[in-house]
């Protein structure tokens, strides 16, 4: 009998991809909570294709430019998440 693979039957059959997705965009270090909507942001994007096949340029360009974006806000929330890090030190101090 095959088992099917699926975030909605209590399997998760993306639980590679997910673990995937946060060491290729180095997110490692955030909270478990982030990282949890993180992984929701994986499925999604594999589940929708997030390097689809464009015909345009200027579709090819938009593309890049949304990842260029998702990259930035990466590094934003690594940045937020370090703050929010360094306040909790400080505060227990």
């Amino acid at each position: 009998m095959k088992v099917k693979m699926s975030i909605f039957n209590g399997k998760d059959g993306f639980a590679k991809d997910k673990d995937k997705y946060i060491k290729e965009n180095r997110l490692e270090s955030l909270d478990d909570e982030v990282l949890e909507s993180i992984k929701d942001i994986a499925v999604a994007e594999k589940l929708t294709g997030a390097y689809p096949t464009f015909t345009s340029n200027d579709t090819k360009a938009l593309f890049h430019e949304l990842r260029m974006i998702k990259q930035q806000n990466w590094i934003t929330i690594k940045q937020n998440q370090e703050i929010i890090n360094q306040l909790k030190r400080l505060n227990k101090s």
